[in-house]
Order: C-alpha cells, then sequence, then structure tokens
C-alpha cells in the first residue's frame, strides 16, 4: 500500500523527495529505502554539496523544507507547531514562523469558480472587488456587495486545490509509514496517527460550507453576548467552494496605535476577548482553535469579533467536566485524584512510574500554588505542564492540547492591549460560575437521571444477552482470545531446557548401554573391549561436550 502510493504520486514525491535531500535529511531517506525514487545519482551527488545545510539546526532545515515544498506540507508544519506534546520547544517556535501566504490568482479563474457554484455572478452580487482582500494556499478573500446593497465577504476555494491537497495527504501517509516501519525513534511521536488526524482537519478545512456551520454555531452561542460577535452566513450565496458572509469593519487586535487613537479602552478589549475564550472551551465546548491577532477584530463599544472559523475544537461533556474536575484538584494540589480523572481518559500508559508522576506533579503545583494572581504567567503554566506530558508520555487529547495553545495566544493577546493583563484572574470568576452550574442540583439530577437509565437499559439488555452467550456455549461458538506479551523468550528458555534434558537422558542411557556392552563378549574388540562399545561410549562423550559447550557459551536448545 505504502508504494503504491509512492507511485501513483511519483513526479510529486519526487520532487518532495529531492527538496528532502536538499535541506540534509538524507540519512532519513536512506533509512526509509526513499533514496531509490530520487531522479538520479547525480542529482544526489549534486545536492550533496551544499554545505550550507549544516550550519542551520534540524528544526529550521525542517521549516524551511516544509515552505519549500508547500501545499499540505506547510499545513502540517502548523498543526505540529501546535502539538508541544510531541516536539520540543525549538521545533515548536520554529514551526510557528510558518507562513502560509501566496501570491494571488487571476480573478478569472476566481469568477469562474463561484460561477460554476452559483451561476452568473451578476445575478449573486452586485459588485465583487477583483483585487484580493487576502490570499493564502486553500482560498482568496475578495470585497463584494450583496444583492441588497450589503457589505460582503467573498471567500472562494483555489482551483485545484483540493485534489492537490489530498494527493500531498496520500504521500504524508506513504512517508509515515515507511518512518514507523523503519525509523523506531519515531515511533514515539505517532507519525501515522498525526497524518491521519491532519488529513482529517484538511477535509474539513476544504468545505465552506462547514465553516458556514461553525459562525452559525458561535453566532447561536454567544447571542446573549453582544460584546462578542461573528459575521452572518449568507447561505444563499455560500457552497463547498465558495462562502460569502457579511463584513465587519473593525481594527485589528493587534494594531495599538489605532485601538488607542479611536479612544477603544483596551483593557475591556482583554478582559471581553478572554471571557469569549473561556466561554467558548468551558461553557460551550465548541472554540476557535487560533485566536491570533489577525483573526480578531475590534468594533465599536470595545466588541471583538473572530474572523476565520474553518478550524475549531470541540470538547464534549465528559471532557468538559474532566477538564474542571482537573482544575479543581490542581487547585486542591490533589495529584491522587489528578492520576486518577487522567487515568479514567484512558490518558496515562500503563507503565507509568505512579510515584514518580505523582512526586513530579507535586513539585509542580507546589511552584505555582503560594503565588498571587498577578505572577502566574499562563504561558509557563502551560509548557511546564506540557514537559510533564512529554516526560510521562500521556497521551493528551489534541482538542486539549488546542485549548492550552488558544489560552496561551490569549494572553500574549491580552498582554499587548493590556501590560496588566492577567488571564488566571479574568477566568477565575468565569471557571466559578461554570463549576458551580455544572455541579448544581439539576445537573447532578439530570446525571442520576441518565445513570438510571442506563442500568435500566442494562438491566432490559441482560437475559436477551445472557440467552446469546448460552447460546454460543452450546454451539461451541464462543471464543476466548489470549494476548500475552514477553512471553515468547521464557518459552524459549524452557523448550532450550527440555532439550537439554531429553539429550542428558539420552547420553545416560548410552552411558548404561555402553557399559553394559563393554562387560559382554560381544565381538569384535579392541584392546579386549567390544567396539560397540567404544563407539557407544564416544558418542556420549560427544553429547556430555555438546551440553557443556551450548549450557556455557551459546544459546542453543
Amino acid at each position: 500500500m505504502t508504494i503504491s502510493k509512492i507511485l501513483r504520486n511519483l513526479h510529486r514525491g519526487q520532487e518532495i523527495l529531492t527538496v528532502l535531500f536538499r535541506h540534509g535529511f538524507g540519512d532519513l531517506l536512506e533509512r526509509t529505502g526513499l533514496t531509490s525514487y530520487l531522479k538520479s545519482l547525480a542529482a544526489k551527488e549534486e545536492l550533496e554539496d551544499d554545505v550550507s545545510k549544516r550550519l542551520k539546526t534540524t528544526p529550521r532545515r525542517f521549516r524551511e523544507t516544509l515552505e519549500e515544498v508547500g501545499g499540505a506540507f506547510v499545513k502540517l508544519g502548523q498543526l505540529l507547531s501546535t502539538r508541544p506534546d510531541l516536539l520540543p520547544p525549538d521545533w515548536i517556535e520554529e514551526l510557528a514562523r510558518l507562513q502560509d501566504e501566496v501570491p494571488p490568482i487571476d480573478f478569472e479563474l476566481i469568477r469562474k469558480t463561484i460561477e460554476e457554484e452559483l451561476g452568473p455572478i451578476e445575478q449573486r452580487f452586485l459588485q465583487i472587488d477583483p483585487v484580493p482582500l487576502a490570499t493564502a494556499s486553500v482560498a482568496q478573500v475578495h470585497a463584494g456587495l450583496a444583492l441588497n446593497g450589503n457589505r460582503v465577504v467573498v471567500k472562494v476555494r483555489k482551483p485545484g486545490i483540493k485534489a492537490a491537497l489530498l494527493q500531498d495527504c496520500d504521500i504524508l501517509e506513504a512517508f509515515a509509514e515507511l518512518l514507523e516501519k523503519h525509523v523506531e525513534e519515531s515511533r514515539n511521536y505517532r507519525p501515522v496517527q498525526i497524518v491521519q488526524e491532519f488529513r482529517a482537519a484538511v477535509t474539513g478545512e476544504l468545505d465552506f460550507s462547514l465553516e458556514g456551520q461553525n459562525l452559525d454555531r458561535f453566532r447561536s452561542d454567544f447571542q446573549s453576548y453582544p460584546l462578542v460577535v461573528f459575521p452572518a452566513v449568507y447561505w444563499d450565496q455560500t457552497t463547498e467552494r465558495v462562502l460569502t458572509m457579511e463584513r465587519m469593519e473593525g481594527i485589528k487586535i493587534s494594531d495599538i496605535e489605532a485601538l488607542r487613537d479611536s479612544g477603544v479602552d483596551n483593557s475591556r478589549v482583554a478582559h471581553n476577548l478572554a471571557e469569549a475564550i473561556v466561554r467558548q472551551v468551558l461553557e460551550f465546548g465548541f472554540f476557535h482553535c487560533d485566536p491570533h491577532p489577525g483573526n480578531v477584530l475590534v468594533i465599536p463599544r470595545d466588541t471583538v469579533c473572530f474572523l476565520d472559523c474553518g478550524m475549531v475544537g470541540r470538547l464534549d461533556e465528559m471532557m468538559r467536566e474532566n477538564l474542571l474536575l482537573l482544575v479543581s484538584a490542581g487547585i486542591r494540589k490533589d495529584t491522587e485524584m489528578i492520576a486518577d480523572i487522567l487515568t479514567d481518559m484512558n490518558a496515562l500508559p500503563e507503565d507509568i512510574d505512579r510515584r514518580r508522576f505523582l512526586r513530579d506533579s507535586d513539585l509542580l503545583l507546589e511552584r505555582y500554588y503560594r503565588l498571587p494572581l498577578k505572577r502566574i504567567k499562563l504561558d509557563l503554566l502551560v509548557n511546564d505542564l506540557v514537559r510533564l506530558v512529554r516526560t510521562f508520555g500521556i497521551q493528551v487529547p489534541s482538542d486539549l492540547l488546542l485549548v492550552g495553545k488558544a489560552l496561551v495566544t490569549l494572553e500574549g493577546v491580552g498582554r499587548t492591549l493590556d501590560p496588566n493583563f492577567q488571564a488566571v484572574a479574568v477566568a477565575k470568576p468565569f471557571v466559578r460560575e461554570i463549576v458551580v452550574t455544572t455541579y448544581s442540583p439539576i445537573f447532578l439530577a439530570r446525571r442520576l437521571m441518565q445513570g438510571a437509565y442506563d442500568l435500566a437499559r442494562f438491566l432490559r439488555d441482560l437475559p436477551s444477552d445472557l440467552r446469546e452467550l448460552s447460546h454460543q456455549l452450546r454451539e461451541s461458538r464462543f471464543k476466548i482470545v489470549l494476548d500475552h506479551s514477553g512471553l515468547n523468550e521464557s518459552l524459549r528458555e524452557v523448550e532450550r531446557a527440555t532439550n537439554r534434558l531429553s539429550t542428558s537422558i539420552i547420553m545416560a542411557a548410552l552411558i548404561l548401554a555402553s557399559a553394559v556392552v563393554a562387560v559382554s563378549a560381544l565381538e569384535p574388540r579392541v584392546l579386549g573391549v567390544p567396539v560397540l562399545g567404544i563407539a557407544g561410549f564416544g558418542f556420549a562423550a560427544a553429547l556430555g561436550l555438546w551440553l557443556v559447550i551450548t549450557a556455557r557459551f551459546g544459546k542453543g536448545s
């Protein structure tokens, strides 16, 4: 399957391999057996002459490789920059520099896509500006006027980009499979699983109707919070390849000078942004993955507006409850409870040194326990938590990692707006409010009723399940599968011991038989001893010597 993926995309694959080789990853290609797919040995020799690559760090060479290859590889790097549980800080810092800006494509190609999806432009829009507002690898964004005269933004997927990105995903999956197969140390990073998650994310980002649904969900969640807004979607002008939404007029949250000149209360804006992120994560379980300055506007009355909602994170009710329990246990320094919650989440590896984990967790909590809120730096706290995760191989759900990234980004933006901004202090009352709501009598009663319903279903199905089990036992169709680990070597030792014992018994029998023959009158004889007896003693001696040699020097049977 892996080779077929490479052969199916041979031209693009060779292009990627050449770039990898040029940036100093020839050893990795050699170990995975991919150097044979480079175009020629002469090309390889020419690439090896690039001495400058040795002066750069590995993370920088990797980042430059992704930028040169482009396509899905840039997006993969951006995804990896959100995975501090897998990569060290220097890699995360380098990958965070990846840029997704590319030259704009001709407007006639954009027009063609719009008309393929919506029909003649003149019947859908009064006007579309041919000069793009923004251009990225997947889409191009243009300002326009709807038929009712409202200002809109039209986001159009570039022609051919879906096929190109899915082709890159096939190649990435092939690389990942080869890495796991041939490069043992790569297995700790689970490359195949990462690429599969990445493919799912890319597939979702390519469908603009899903982004429209995300915007509608956010607008619904925040309809009672007028200081947090999202653009409205024009569904009559929206499809999988075209997204038309309300154009929001405002100032980028990173433009501090313009905000100050317009009379905005920066501390209030920071507070509103923090409230929005905390509520998205803990109250709604549906949050913007990347609230960086380019994706947030400030509009009149200190209101924050989120843009580009193609990538979102989700936390189900159980995950949110576990997150709240972890926060609560951390506040109380209850490391035993933290370990129990992580075990319930299947996050702790089976072979974890629990005593060491509890000790290190306690040391980490002690570092922050007595600090006043204004001295707690959220980015340092998250980094310390990530180090703990990496040290013990904790399997943190990717959406929880996105929560950490969103909170760190929030603190960075907040402190740019207001040097006295404290994300933890702002979040504390909202966390308390959500905890009180989550564990209110109504909520607990609802959970109790759900538990009673589950128990009733279990009791209802139990007789039929037992009848089915009994039927399988009667029909001899009941199978028990035993999966053992680490027994092979023990079984080999038992087999070797059994073989040696059998040989020893045969040797003893030969000695006894040869002794009987030696005192008999059997002919022919040498030096008065029957030849058959001498042969028996010789064979027994050879067996004895073989036993001594294998027991002392080898692992033979």
